[in-house]
C-alpha cells in the first residue's frame, strides 16, 4: 500500500509541472478597428516565459513588417498610405517554437497633407488660404485651425481641397486637417 501511495504522489507532482504555453492576444486595435493616425502602436499582452515577441504585418497580400526578437509587449510602425491591414504576434519560449495570435483586421485611411502653409511658415498675405492633397476615398474635409490652445475654425464637409479665412488679428496658428470616409 504505501508503494501506490508513493507512486501516486510521484504522479501528482509530474503533472504540476507541466508547463502552459500560450499565445499572445493582442489588445489594440481591436479587430476591425479603422484608425487615421500615422504611427500605430500595437499592443499586448505579456506571457510569462517568453523569451521574445515577433511581430507580422501585412497590407493586402504583402507581408511589410516581419520582426522578431522584440522583448516589449508593443511594437510602432508608420503608415503612409490608407489601406487594409492585418497582424499578428508571436511568442517564442526558450524549449518551444512560435505560438502566433489570431489575425487582427484593421483599415487605414490616409489623414490629408497640407501642402500650404508649410509648417512655421511666416504668412503676410490678410487671408489665409489651407490646401491639401485629395485623398482617395474621402467624401469631405474637415479642418481646425487654433490659436494659443483656442479654437477659432472647426469646419466639416468641405467638399474641395482648400480652405480660406481672414484672421482677426495675427498671431500664431496651429491647424489640422482631416478626412471623412463612406
Amino acid at each position: 500500500m504505501k508503494r501506490l501511495a508513493l507512486l501516486f504522489i510521484s504522479l501528482m507532482f509530474i503533472e504540476c509541472e507541466k508547463k502552459i504555453y500560450e499565445a499572445p492576444e493582442i489588445i489594440y486595435p481591436e479587430n476591425n478597428k479603422i484608425l487615421t493616425e500615422e504611427k500605430i502602436t500595437l499592443y499586448w499582452h505579456k506571457i510569462p516565459g517568453a523569451s521574445y515577441y515577433s511581430v507580422v504585418v501585412m497590407k493586402e497580400d504583402s507581408i511589410i513588417i516581419n520582426r522578431i526578437f522584440i522583448k516589449d509587449t508593443s511594437f510602432s510602425f508608420l503608415i503612409k498610405k490608407g489601406g487594409n491591414f492585418k497582424c499578428r504576434v508571436g511568442v517564442t519560449y526558450p524549449d518551444k517554437e512560435s505560438l502566433w495570435s489570431e489575425w487582427v483586421n484593421f483599415t487605414h485611411y490616409e489623414v490629408p497633407e497640407v501642402i500650404y502653409p508649410q509648417n512655421n511658415q511666416t504668412l503676410i498675405e490678410s487671408r489665409i488660404t489651407f490646401c491639401w492633397h485629395k485623398v482617395k476615398e474621402a467624401i469631405y474635409y474637415s479642418i481646425v485651425v487654433m490659436k494659443e490652445d483656442s479654437i477659432i475654425i472647426n469646419r466639416t464637409s468641405i467638399k474641395d481641397t482648400s480652405f480660406s479665412f481672414t484672421p482677426e488679428e495675427e498671431g500664431n496658428f496651429k491647424w489640422k486637417v482631416g478626412a471623412t470616409y463612406p
